[in-house]
């Protein structure tokens, strides 16, 4: 079985709950409902609040906040 993961990141001028990630859910509810992939997952990232690394990419901090977000979806994902 192999999983596919759909991250995103909410840019910082756009709110967490920002119609994109309504979009994505829709998008994967349907897929998931015709059948297509039962394993194709999201994982929404939260806007960064600052302090900003350059041109606003995130910091260390911020890039190991994002890193333990996926593993928690994978681990739960992945019963691990």
């Amino acid at each position: 079985m192999r999983t596919r993961i759909l991250a995103i990141r909410v840019p910082t001028r756009i709110a967490p709950g920002a119609r994109i990630q309504a979009d994505i859910a829709t998008i994967l509810e349907q897929r998931r409902t015709a059948g297509d992939d039962d394993n194709v997952h999201s994982l929404v990232l939260l806007t960064q609040t600052g302090p900003f690394g350059e041109d606003w990419h995130p910091t260390i901090m911020e890039q190991a906040s994002m890193e333990n977000r996926a593993i928690e979806m994978i681990r739960a994902l992945l019963n691990w």
